[in-house]
């Protein structure tokens, strides 16, 4: 079919290749036209009809395509060959760019599972303020810690809401206001409200944990050498 495709092609530019040069040898070259008595005749003609520009007048004329070269440019044969032309491109750079959509489409829940997790990681819950609804030490722990050692494109702080609108604006003027004090320079990273929950162990229940796992450690102790053998004193 491709091959059909370039023969019509081939018979088209035959056909038209004798006609476009018969159809320019009849026109003079534009240093001829500007080199005869007509050239200056129509300069002359504008001028004395109040017009300028007689001279640029004759040159754009020369300048227009010729009959032929539109007649082509217009045609449903070179529609119809350009078309085949960028059918063939598409077809060569397939799966090009359709492959893009589907990488991005693929990648998008992963992207979004991680800028949920920070999220709530960086997410300041009760724990984290008073019962005035200021940040508390920890809490001032915290942020600080977001500021100065999280990513920095992840450097975002989301306040959980409290329970009532005032108690909302007072943590969201308290988190502002010290990390305005932990940033010197540069943007303050923005603040959130969440309403979501951040799931977080009882301090008790990590105690209890941490001292569980020190009391049930071994003791340290080098191996023995016996016979050969390497074992473990008792």
């Amino acid at each position: 079919m491709l091959a059909r495709f370039l023969l019509l092609g081939i018979l088209v530019a035959w056909s038209i290749g004798p006609m476009a040069l018969a159809q320019e040898s009849s026109f003079p070259t534009p240093e001829e036209a500007q080199a005869s008595a007509e050239y200056d005749a129509m300069a002359s003609c504008g001028t004395s009809c109040g017009v300028s520009g007689g001279h640029r007048a004759f040159d754009e004329y020369y300048e227009r395509p010729a009959p032929i070269a539109s007649w082509w440019m217009n045609s449903e044969t070179r529609r119809f060959c350009q078309s085949v032309a960028d059918d063939t491109v598409a077809s060569n750079r397939w799966p090009q760019p359709f492959v893009c959509a589907d990488r991005h489409d693929t990648r998008l829940p992963f992207q979004l599972m991680v800028a949920k997790g920070w999220a709530r990681e960086h997410t300041l819950d009760e724990d984290y303020f008073t019962s005035e609804d200021k940040l508390n030490p920890a809490g001032r722990l915290w942020v600080r810690r977001i500021l100065t050692e999280g990513i920095p494109e992840y450097r975002a702080i989301y306040v959980r809401r409290g329970q009532t609108e005032e108690a909302t604006s007072t943590r969201m003027d308290s988190v502002q206001q010290y990390a305005s004090k932990v940033v010197v320079s540069g943007p303050l990273p923005p603040v959130h409200l969440t309403g979501l929950p951040t799931p977080r162990w009882p301090a008790e229940r990590v105690e209890t944990i941490e001292r569980k796992y020190n009391e049930e450690m071994p003791v340290p102790r080098l191996p023995i050498e016996l016979g050969g053998s390497t074992t473990d004193s008792d």
